[in-house]
């Protein structure tokens, strides 16, 4: 093999071992003030419940990986709370859900209090833009027990918390989504950028450069 042909293998190795996907935190809002909104029903009302949403700005271009949601979780709470990822409309109001819903990681376990739950969604592949605005969608298809903790006054600039009706029989939303300029809810957003060279692939790299000036010598003499 000659120097021209040792090099070009050389630097097809430190690609293929030296670069890899990486899962970043991109949206962070949790901040220490609290307060809570309720998803779904209440003691007195099993049959329409409140559709909870908070919009954000991307930070960052790749694949939407998951989001945590701060919930707090009541005695009476038997079913998980769900999460969509939604487009928005130009003036920022939840429009259309992107992909499927999932639940957290984690199931509810009714009575835990306040908890932070881990809802994935790498498996969809949904591309996210930096610059473009999304909104998390929470649905509990029961009467009270789950809220999602919120910042009263909001302070998160890319976003809001939006609110709509939902018949809790059929799932159906029966109602635009309302702004509510002063609440944040508490949240955090995980992206999957492109593939990134990683530092771990320098050494090899040094170490093929040697060797290769070391073949270059023993011709030259």
């Amino acid at each position: 093999m000659n120097i021209k042909s040792m090099g070009c293998a050389l630097f097809a190795l430190l690609f293929a071992s030296g670069v890899q996907a990486a899962t970043i935190l991109d949206q962070d809002h949790l901040p220490g003030t609290d307060n809570g909104a309720r998803i779904g029903g209440t003691a007195t009302n099993a049959t329409t419940g409140s559709v909870q949403a908070q919009t954000f700005t991307a930070g960052l271009t790749g694949i939407f990986h998951s989001a945590v949601l701060r919930l707090s979780v009541f005695s009476t709470t038997t079913t998980d709370v769900t999460v969509g990822l939604w487009s928005v409309t130009g003036a920022g109001t939840p429009s259309a859900l992107l992909g499927s819903t999932v639940t957290a990681d984690t199931s509810v376990q009714a009575g835990t209090g306040i908890m932070d739950f881990t809802y994935n969604f790498s498996s969809q592949m949904l591309s996210m833009a930096a610059g473009t605005s999304y909104a998390l969608v929470a649905t509990h298809g029961e009467g009270f027990g789950t809220s999602w903790r919120a910042e009263v006054p909001g302070t998160y600039t890319g976003g809001q918390r939006y609110s709509a009706s939902q018949n809790l029989t059929t799932g159906a939303i029966t109602s635009s989504f309302l702004a509510s300029n002063d609440w944040d809810f508490q949240f955090q957003t995980n992206v999957t950028t492109s593939p990134v060279p990683l530092p771990a692939g320098l050494p090899l790299l040094l170490g093929g450069m040697g060797l290769l000036a070391l073949v270059r010598r023993r011709k030259s003499a």
